[in-house]
């Protein structure tokens, strides 16, 4: 039997460095990705409205939800993130982007990514969309983990 010393001569990642955080960046590119679209409401409603007020309205997103998924005490799930890029009215491309840093694309083997690929597709509300997911899984969206 071979004696190893697990404490000695072990390459350690250098001090200082960290790991690539997807999730750092998805919630840099949610913050981006709010900010524009507010933005643009703003300029065509003709009024100012803040950051969680516009998501609540926009998204159907309870303002203390999003706060507690950007600031990292809940993680953002599928659904709440299909609700964001649906209220956003994102393109396939941007919300595959999200998706990405999020757990992966968008895949048509999953009934609620279906469902969010064609609300993205067809410009759905998020009012409609909401619905469409109750229909297609039985289950709320809000109760998707």
């Amino acid at each position: 039997m071979m004696n190893i010393n697990y404490n000695k001569g072990i390459p350690r990642v250098p001090e200082g460095v960290e790991p690539p955080n997807d999730l750092v960046k998805l919630h840099m590119k949610i913050d981006m990705t709010v900010d524009i679209a507010r933005q643009s409401y703003e300029k065509c409603n003709n009024k100012k409205i803040d950051l969680y007020s516009f998501v609540e309205e926009v998204c159907n997103i309870v303002s203390a939800t999003y706060k507690s998924m950007q600031n990292g005490k809940r993680r953002w799930t599928r659904a709440q993130l299909g609700k964001l890029c649906v209220g956003l009215g994102l393109t396939l491309e941007q919300a595959d982007e999200l998706f990405v840093l999020q757990e992966g694309k968008l895949s048509m083997t999953n009934n609620l990514d279906i469902v969010i690929y064609y609300a993205l597709k067809d410009k759905d509300s998020v009012f409609d969309f909401c619905k469409e997911v109750k229909e297609r899984t039985g289950k709320d969206i809000d109760s998707f983990k």
